[in-house]
């Protein structure tokens, strides 16, 4: 009988003293990775106090009173150019609007090309190409506008923009695009960029040549339904670092143009989406033109602060 009081009391003693070392081993660990949490924190707020004194440095050099076709030109709020392909070019005599054109067209039709000689587009048997293709897939988004307004007035439109691609392209479009940025992962930041400075540049000139135009007015619904909508974000969430971050990037540069032109009818607040993309960006280094981006951005940070004080946090 004394034996086995005494087994159990060691087993007791014993079982205690595990589950002490447990929980040293447990703070142990919890206040190493406070720690880790700190250190990163810290990192990240002396690279973002880095870029503000950077953009501020920027913003300075730029004019009070700078007009919006001085702002537009300035390489301080452009996105990088499409530096992979370069412009061909032109085979007459042309003025400078024609010239910039004909660049801007051949630099279309140059990515385009490329697309159609990969095997993994020649795979999905596009009838009439890549371009032509695309081109539908544009005019079926913004003929189909999602919901940017009183997105959260009922259950039903948070559904409906959630699934608002889907709704849409279907699924087997939505399948074609995944496929699509699977494969450009290392062209999409120079392709995004080309199409972004030609379609903003050279709506006019590109209206003859493709048989889609994205106006402003169009850009922006989706500027703000993936900016500003429970759907919109929830879409991105579901994407890989990279695209997301150029979805919202390509997204807060259209809002700004929406702002100068005063389109902005759902008057959303830009600082918000600034604050929240800059941050991503002190994370995710993974992008070509990472430096390019946050300078852009730090730079209307600056210039909306100043403007309209601090805020959209």
């Amino acid at each position: 009988m004394a034996q086995r009081t005494l087994s159990t009391g060691t087993k007791l003693i014993a079982t205690l003293a595990l589950l002490a070392v447990m929980a040293v081993l447990f703070l142990f660990f919890l206040n190493m990775n406070q720690r880790s949490e700190k250190k990163a924190i810290t990192t990240i707020e002396q690279e973002r106090q880095q870029w503000e004194e950077k953009a501020s440095a920027l913003a300075e050099k730029v004019p009070a009173n700078h007009s919006t076709e001085e702002s537009t030109a300035t390489s301080d709020i452009q996105p990088p150019s499409f530096e992979a392909i370069p412009p061909a070019a032109p085979t007459e005599k042309e003025s400078d609007a024609e010239e910039i054109c004909h660049n801007t067209t051949q630099r279309f039709d140059h990515i385009f090309a490329y697309l159609d000689n990969q095997e993994y587009i020649q795979q999905l048997g596009f009838k009439n190409g890549s371009k032509t293709y695309l081109s539908s897939i544009a005019e079926r988004l913004y003929t189909n506008k999602p919901k940017i307004v009183r997105e959260t007035d009922s259950l039903l439109s948070i559904m409906q923009n959630t699934a608002h691609l889907y709704r849409v392209l279907g699924k087997k479009d939505i399948g074609i695009l995944k496929t699509l940025l699977e494969n450009e992962k290392e062209t999409l930041e120079p392709m995004l960029a080309s199409f972004f400075r030609g379609i903003d540049e050279n709506k006019q000139c590109l209206a003859g040549k493709y048989p889609v135009t994205l106006p402003l007015e169009e850009l922006y619904a989706y500027s703000t339904f993936f900016l500003n909508t429970m759907g919109g974000q929830a879409y991105l969430f579901r994407r890989d670092p990279v695209t997301r971050i150029l979805i919202k990037y390509y997204a807060i540069l259209i809002l700004h143009k929406a702002n100068e032109q005063g389109i902005n009818k759902a008057g959303v607040d830009i600082r918000s989406g600034l604050k929240n993309l800059i941050d991503e960006l002190l994370v995710f280094q993974v992008l070509q033109k990472r430096d390019e981006y946050l300078n852009t951005l730090l730079v209307l940070q600056s210039k909306y602060d100043q403007q309209y004080g601090m805020g959209g946090n």
